[in-house]
């Protein structure tokens, strides 16, 4: 079985950004972080997947 759990891409961004200020990352390296790393590895998951038998959507 597969599961993709998906949301919108801003509001990855946001929990991803907080999730960096929250281990006490300044917000340049939090941003670095996210920009240069977490968001082109969403997007690679997103794009190269086999497509999901189960989809659920958060917001």
């Amino acid at each position: 079985m597969t599961v993709e759990l998906s949301c919108p891409l801003e509001v990855l961004e946001a929990r991803l950004m907080a999730r960096w200020l929250d281990l006490g990352l300044p917000e340049a390296v939090a941003r670095e972080k996210v920009e240069g790393n977490d968001l082109p590895n969403a997007r690679t998951v997103a794009e190269e997947s086999v497509p999901a038998e189960f989809r659920i959507t958060t917001g």
